[in-house]
């Protein structure tokens, strides 16, 4: 098939891409963890649902698309 290396490419720029936001939001989850922003708990977990769960479930929706992108490969 004619487009399956560009496919590839775009796979593999996918689970970079992916890897990329994971590993931001486990790091600004610890950040955000360490020096929890003032306003008691409510504001923690706005803060975490806005930042770093965000970035995580990006990040694995990136990999799972470039998953689903080299099952269509083969």
């Amino acid at each position: 098939m004619r487009l399956s290396r560009p496919l590839s490419r775009l796979a593999f720029w996918l689970v970079v891409i992916g890897w990329i936001l994971i590993i931001g939001g486990v790091a600004e989850g610890i950040d955000l963890l360490v020096s929890p922003p003032p306003g008691g708990l409510g504001a923690l977990l706005l803060a975490l649902l806005e930042g770093p769960f965000t970035h995580i479930g990006l990040g694995l929706a990136l990999l799972a698309l470039s998953e689903l992108l080299r099952e269509r490969r083969t």
